[in-house]
């Protein structure tokens, strides 16, 4: 098992979380990389946060999955920990990532 920490950016997830890579695997396909969050914790149980890609022989994300490492819950399809925009935690969230004030359209020259 080889363990390397380096902060890596990742498509497609808010940037104000940071991903460490903690580890990489050889499946057998290719190999599994699996990430920590370090910005956040699950809010069930204040477990670490981690993002598993499998990647091909060629090097190409062929699945990804969230979960909890202290309770081991599948993260994959939970809603936001919070907005990607303010940071708010109570929600509701919309399919943007972003609380409701959050999303609400801006009037033209005016202020959040």
């Amino acid at each position: 098992m080889n363990t390397t920490k380096e902060t890596t950016p990742m498509p497609n997830i808010p940037d104000d979380i940071n991903w460490t890579l903690i580890n990489t695997e050889d499946w057998g396909g290719g190999l599994e990389r699996t990430y920590r969050a370090e910005d956040i914790g699950h809010a069930g149980c204040g477990g670490d946060v981690l993002l598993v890609h499998l990647h091909d022989e060629m090097g190409a994300i062929t699945g990804a999955h969230s979960r909890c490492a202290k309770c081991d819950e599948d993260l994959t399809e939970q809603q936001p920990i919070r907005c990607t925009r303010c940071g708010d935690e109570d929600g509701p969230f919309t399919d943007d990532d972003l609380c409701e004030p959050c999303a609400r359209p801006v009037p033209l020259g005016g202020a959040l």
